[in-house]
């Protein structure tokens, strides 16, 4: 009897996963390719500091207590992340300051690209080397090929970041899927399949530009910045509404996944409180501290909108300036998911 009583409730978990996923990837896509610059500035106002928020609860209670063996990848993983944050915006800025020329630009970016490649490089050796272990001794000269092919254009990389960034949440979430909800995976993995579809079918009609034609004269700034957030005074032989859209749109999917899906998912973020960090038990002190940090960051999100509110295009640039930090962290616990 139980086993026909479950039988109905794990069809119907994974039959109201598949509608409300479906539901939103074409409510994204509709939104995004009716006004795409309006949505970019929208869904950033909204969901840029909340999602990061949970983002940091979530990888919170990835965390062992102690590190143990796992110790050099988790050193490894913090320098890179530190160092490669500070870097990233302080080269960039420090090139407009000093007036350098284009060429040294490039070279700079060219080695920042270098950094990072043999960091992740060395982030998957290290991770082949732990349990689970893994036949990863490609690993070396795949990075090396990819640290020389991002030589021949650096300012390539960044930009594919700004959109591959995205997708990695949906990765995330789908390890949370195959850990926590095993009945939830093939639904899940045919509505990340129609993404694809889903683009192809917003380049092919292209998004229109009416809405955003309506947009007050004070977002002119936003959106001019919007554009260059995209790419588009980059990549100049492609149209910018497209590059805009997709943005928002792969944003908008990325938003809906940390702020919806992985709290769903994984039914540990919010519902176990703070019981549901490692570190949080490993000492009083760790976890005052936490539980400080954790505070702060939910003022930030407060702060985040006050600032939005009060100077949107400044608030943005900062806010884009300063978050390579969670884009990079969310490459080692990608790798320890795998």
């Amino acid at each position: 009897m139980s086993t026909v009583l479950k039988q109905p409730a794990e069809n119907c978990s994974r039959q109201t996963f598949a509608a409300a996923a479906s539901v939103f990837m074409v409510m994204a896509w509709v939104l995004t390719a009716t006004a795409p610059v309006t949505m970019s500035i929208g869904i950033v106002f909204l969901f840029a500091g909340p999602h990061n928020y949970v983002e940091s609860r979530y990888f919170l209670t990835r965390l062992p207590a102690r590190m143990g063996r796992l110790k050099p990848f988790f050193m490894v993983s913090a320098v890179g992340v530190i160092s490669l944050t500070i870097a990233f915006p302080l080269l960039t800025r420090l090139a407009g300051w000093m007036r350098w020329s284009p060429q040294s630009v490039l070279w700079t970016i060219g080695l920042w690209n270098t950094a990072l490649i043999l960091w992740v490089t060395s982030l998957v050796w290290l991770r082949s080397l732990q349990p689970p272990k893994k036949n990863w001794d490609y690993a070396l000269p795949i990075g090396l090929a990819f640290a020389g092919l991002a030589w021949l254009q650096p300012i390539l990389l960044p930009l594919l970041m700004v959109f591959l960034h995205p997708l990695m949440g949906l990765w995330v979430l789908d390890r949370e899927i195959a850990k926590s909800r095993q009945e939830w995976q093939t639904a899940y993995r045919c509505c990340v399949g129609s993404v694809p579809v889903l683009l192809v079918l917003l380049w092919t009609f292209g998004p229109a530009a009416a809405a955003d034609a309506l947009l007050p004269e004070q977002a002119q700034a936003a959106k001019s910045q919007v554009i260059h957030h995209a790419g588009a005074t980059i990549v100049t032989i492609v149209d910018a509404n497209r590059l805009v859209a997709t943005h928002a749109f792969l944003e908008l999917l990325h938003y809906g996944v940390w702020m919806l899906a992985v709290p769903v998912a994984s039914g540990r973020v919010f519902s176990e409180g703070f019981r549901s960090i490692p570190l949080m038990k490993r000492s009083d002190f760790s976890r005052r501290l936490i539980g400080v940090l954790l505070a702060a960051s939910a003022a930030v999100v407060v702060l985040l909108w006050v600032c939005f509110t009060a100077d949107y295009t400044t608030t943005r640039d900062v806010y884009f300036t300063v978050a390579m930090l969670h884009v990079l962290a969310e490459i080692p616990f990608l790798l320890r998911l795998l």
